[in-house]
């Protein structure tokens, strides 16, 4: 709304005076490629779920427990420091399409840029599309997704 405020008030400015319309253009140009520099710089330098890895597997060596059967890896490839990260989980049936496993879940390990750091994550029962079926972890195809990160402020 305050655009076509601002664009009636330069017409009219415009219409009373050639050189003060004029002039009140080439102000609010240069305002404006002056915000638009300032933002594609600030955002070029704040990292985003992009500047996270995660990798998800059934937990072989790694997570030997029983109930946490799934290693999943997070890599900060970020130059702050990764305070928080929510991510899905999921699984398939190798050679199937079809998620059988999702959930979300959250890791609040604190990883320092270009860092890493695996956990072991138990399932939840009720992620399983079907929940009369017991699959084994090790047999499933494992990925994850972030969907939310949280990095330390500059």
């Amino acid at each position: 709304m305050i655009w076509v405020i601002g664009a009636a008030a330069v017409v009219v400015l415009y219409l009373y005076s050639r050189r003060a319309g004029i002039a009140a253009v080439a102000v609010l140009a240069v305002l404006y490629v002056g915000l638009w520099l300032m933002s594609g710089q600030i955002n070029s330098k704040v990292p985003t779920n992009q500047s996270v890895a995660v990798v998800a597997s059934s937990g072989g060596e790694t997570c030997k427990a029983p109930g946490a059967p799934v290693s999943v890896t997070f890599t900060n490839n970020a130059d702050r420091q990764l305070l928080a990260t929510s991510f899905t989980l999921s699984a398939r049936q190798a050679g199937h399409s079809s998620l059988i496993y999702r959930a979300t879940l959250r890791s609040d390990k604190i990883i320092e840029p270009g860092g890493s750091w695996t956990e072991c994550y138990g399932l939840n029962p009720l992620s399983f599309s079907e929940r009369d079926v017991h699959y084994n972890p090790s047999d499933l195809e494992w990925s994850a997704e972030v969907s939310l990160s949280r990095f330390a402020s500059s």
